[in-house]
């Protein structure tokens, strides 16, 4: 069991502290821990689980084989298809892994397993959302976060990244909450005082705790869960480096964390699952793109076989491939390549449609007008009007004079035209005429 209790690192050891009892010490610590397993040197060293009467325990090394573990993890999987999660350290960095049943079976057979790592069953959250609560120890105050996914746990259209992180991933991913019951701040205050007192106990002095971040889960009988610790710090430690609040825990290479899904009818994996066999970068599945032998073939012209074909065909030579590289049925054979390989073939194919790159910087752009056709038409604009204003037309009761914008109707006419109009209603005096129209004009407005 690694003896460093203070940093950053795995802090697998909290387990053994948590598990270590003294006389008359039941085990109960007032959470629970999920079926967790401490890995050593890429072999499983220790197995701790809660007891039905809610103690910690640890199983015998008999127990640590992989018909065992197989058989414990994969019992009552979760229905999100989430069997475990899988945190180890690689190039100084903690790195956590979602893995499913199939990822699970892998992982336990066939991967290659880091040095140290922690090996934890997966525990459903209390709502439909997964969620962690992250915990910030001191013995003066007490701060805590819940940290809920946005997407639904249980919709498995969603990639299972995308539906599990929360600390871990990108802050996209998830929403950050605050904790409203009282009484569940107060009793996990309660129970971690009483740890770091059992701790400090149990260590005979050594480990005196005074900062801690750690992370729970409730569960959907609301029953507590201590899943991992993030930081810790000692008060008599020479570390003067401040805790970490934030979750230094990342996903791995594989996994692109920039992806978010819309809706669930068009998910998109994040998982890089596949290998492009022209760069060998792993890829996520839908950015994956067929391609022809006689593409490659048709980039490739020279009598050498090309390097993408023989990483294909690793036992075929020279000789087998001069007599294939005119058979239709090997050239109409297609293989998979990310699509920025997939872009930089198709440009270089002349039967692949795709558009050629120009061999010049020459701007291609639109040239500016010639504005010598504009000022030419607006001059002749401007003549045409000056010769109409300036010419007067003249007609019997009005004249069109230049700068005006209407013409102007004599006073004659106008006389003459209310004199017409009294004589129509029966009225000789126009004097008397205007002033009953103005008077009537008047009523009106009012």
């Amino acid at each position: 069991m690694a003896i460093s209790f203070d940093g950053d690192g795995l802090l697998d050891i909290i387990y053994q502290y948590i598990w270590t009892k003294t006389p008359q010490d039941t085990g109960v610590r007032g959470f629970s821990i999920p079926d967790t397993i401490i890995y050593k040197y890429q072999q499983p060293r220790s197995w701790y689980f809660t007891s039905l009467d809610g103690s910690i325990k640890k199983r015998a090394k008999d127990k640590l084989k992989i018909q065992h573990i197989e058989k414990s993890f994969l019992k009552n999987v979760s229905r999100s298809g989430i069997v475990a999660w899988y945190l180890y350290i690689e190039a100084k960095t903690r790195i956590v892994e979602f893995l499913n049943t199939d990822d699970f079976k892998h992982f336990l057979h066939y991967r290659k397993k880091a040095e140290e790592g922690i090996l934890q069953k997966f525990i459903d959250p209390k709502g439909e959302k997964n969620t962690l609560i992250q915990m910030i120890w001191t013995p003066q105050v007490c701060l805590f976060e819940l940290r809920e996914n946005l997407k639904d746990l249980y919709d498995v259209r969603y990639d299972i990244y995308e539906r599990a992180v929360t600390f871990e991933g990108e802050e996209f991913h998830s929403t950050s909450r605050q904790i409203c019951s009282k009484e569940l701040k107060s009793y996990m205050q309660t129970i971690i005082n009483k740890l770091v007192e059992h701790i400090n106990r149990v260590s005979l002095g050594r480990m005196p705790i005074n900062r801690m971040v750690l992370h729970f889960k409730q569960s959907k009988n609301d029953t507590l869960w201590l899943i991992r610790s993030c930081s810790i710090r000692r008060s008599n430690d020479m570390i003067s480096e401040p805790i970490v609040i934030n979750s230094d825990i990342h996903l791995p290479e594989t996994v692109n964390t920039k992806k978010f899904s819309l809706t669930p009818q068009s998910a998109m994996a994040l998982q890089k699952t596949v290998l492009c066999r022209n760069c060998s970068q792993p890829m996520e599945a839908d950015k994956m793109c067929e391609i022809s032998y006689r593409m490659i073939l048709s980039v490739n012209r020279n009598s050498e076989m090309p390097d993408l074909i023989q990483r294909i065909h690793t036992q075929m030579n020279q000789a087998e491939y001069e007599k294939l590289k005119h058979n239709p049925l090997f050239l109409s054979k297609q293989t998979l390549v990310c699509d920025v390989c997939f872009l930089e073939y198709a440009s270089e194919c002349k039967n692949s449609g795709a558009m050629p790159r120009p061999q010049s910087n020459e701007n291609f752009r639109m040239l500016p007008l010639d504005p010598s056709k504009t000022n030419k038409r607006r001059d002749l604009t401007n003549m045409s009007i000056g010769d109409r204003v300036s010419t007067a037309k003249s007609t019997k009761g009005f004249t069109c004079f230049k700068n005006s914008s209407l013409p102007r109707i004599s006073t004659a006419i106008q006389v003459s035209s209310q004199k017409s109009l009294a004589r129509v209603f029966g009225m000789n005096d126009i004097t008397a005429f205007l002033e009953e129209r103005y008077a009537n004009r008047r009523l009106i407005t009012r």
